[in-house]
């Protein structure tokens, strides 16, 4: 019960952090990574090369001539040319987007 109760709040913490994503162009990202370091961010753009040898792909998110990656969830999967917008938390030093949710545009 107590185990069901603690899923429950995590799953409820999770998705309204998703709400409070902050949209966030790639440019700034690339200009400005550690203002926007540790923080849920909603990101789009065209989805690039894609690597599936991990336990979670990863994929290049690409937008006005910048990039940065992506760790995707496991599903649905994406393939190269797909235009998606990405909410997850960003992590500066690896410069890549934890991502909890793919949205196709």
């Amino acid at each position: 019960m107590i185990r069901r109760l603690v899923a429950a709040a995590g799953l409820a913490l999770l998705i309204a952090s998703a709400a409070l994503a902050q949209p966030v162009s790639l440019e700034a990202l690339v200009r400005e990574p550690f203002r926007f370091g540790g923080r849920m961010v909603t990101v789009h753009g065209m989805v690039g090369l894609v690597d599936r040898g991990a336990a979670r792909p990863t994929f290049q998110l690409i937008d006005a001539g910048r990039s940065i990656r992506v760790v995707a969830p496991p599903s649905p999967p994406v393939k190269t040319g797909d235009r998606v917008e990405v909410e997850g938390i960003f992590n500066a030093a690896a410069n890549q987007v934890d991502a909890i949710r793919l949205t196709w545009r």
